[in-house]
């Protein structure tokens, strides 16, 4: 390759090259007339000359869950921030779980009526069908149905219009969770016996055993759907029912009137499904229990701020019932 000279400046022009420009001297560096563009020169001092460009970020704390920074996001598509669910998410989740669960179990009872036309009989003969005379079949996929459905109405909502169940109804996990949910699950316990017991004194009713939603457990013993249907007591129902009532629905509550409304609202909702057949006095007794225990999980949730305690205290208590209920069972065989 052929090395070329360099160029020469036109004579008369040196002062616009600048090789042959004088320096400006110091006192004119800072002189707008003389040098528009003075050179910039950055401060000293420790936080520059000691810290890292990325210190700053690196030592910011990540943001909380729940606080305004993660309530920031816009909705994809909208200009609306996330999280945008609230209490009409509730009742619409109240309308889904009915249909899905009645449409799952509605073909389980047509199915098992198909096999069993006594189920039929008391329908037409103007006989209300109790949960005792339905057939394990349709009690278990009826009860998969709820759970399926209470389950995945959080999760939807919460992609829908929130930020993730994590964000959204605080479903973490933390090594101190197992054991306050096995505390708390024997203050449960304790106070639901003591909340039944006041109840049924105060209502008249001699024999609090009737006022239990256990007696589906104890038909179920010697048949194939014992397990699953332990299964779904054990771990469906407080996995799922955590997430709707002390998930979607407590904050719903909270994020309009606050954490202890949370609570309430949310054990009020929790009460109502677990109704007896029986009279009112059994459903008094009833109500009072799962009241009381459900008050007991929300307050756990507001006070760890996650779902992982609750869980954990919601299975340990259902267990502990479980256990009872197959305990005496078994005791009163012959």
């Amino acid at each position: 390759m052929t090395d070329f000279p360099p160029p020469t400046p036109r004579p008369g022009n040196e002062a616009s090259d600048p090789k042959f420009s004088p320096p400006n001297p110091p006192e004119a560096q800072t002189d707008p007339a003389v040098n528009p563009h003075p050179t910039w020169e950055p401060p000293t001092g420790p936080s520059y000359e000691q810290a890292p460009p990325d210190t700053y970020l690196r030592n910011m704390p990540p943001p909380a869950v729940g606080t305004q920074s993660d309530q920031a996001a816009p909705a994809p598509g909208s200009g609306r921030p996330r999280p945008r669910w609230g209490l009409l998410d509730v009742l619409l989740g109240v309308v889904f779980i009915v249909v899905v669960s009645s449409l799952i179990g509605g073909v389980a009872f047509v199915i098992d009526a198909m096999r069993n036309p006594n189920v039929l009989d008391l329908d037409t003969a103007g006989q209300r069908i109790e949960p005792s005379d339905l057939s394990p079949f349709v009690i278990v996929i009826g009860a998969y149905a709820q759970q399926i459905a209470q389950g995945l109405w959080p999760v939807i909502v919460s992609a829908w219009r929130g930020l993730g169940v994590v964000a959204d109804w605080r479903f973490t996990f933390t090594r101190s969770d197992l054991w306050i949910g096995v505390g708390t699950a024997f203050v449960a316990t304790g106070g639901a016996i003591a909340a039944g017991a006041g109840t049924a004194a105060l209502v008249g009713l001699e024999d609090q055993s009737e006022a239990s939603n256990t007696d589906i457990i104890a038909n179920m013993m010697g048949t194939p759907w014992l397990i699953p249907m332990l299964v779904t007591v054990v771990i469906g129902a407080p996995l799922t029912e955590e997430l709707l009532f002390r998930g979607l629905v407590l904050r719903a509550f909270e994020r309009h009137w606050g954490k202890w409304i949370g609570v309430v609202g949310s054990t009020l909702l929790f009460t109502l499904p677990h109704f007896n057949y029986g009279n009112a006095q059994e459903t008094a007794v009833l109500f009072a229990s799962i009241g009381t225990v459900g008050a007991i999980l929300g307050v756990v949730t507001v006070v760890t701020n996650r779902l992982g305690a609750p869980i954990i205290a919601h299975a340990m208590f259902n267990l502990i019932g479980v256990v009872g209920v197959l305990a005496t069972e078994q005791a009163a065989i012959p």
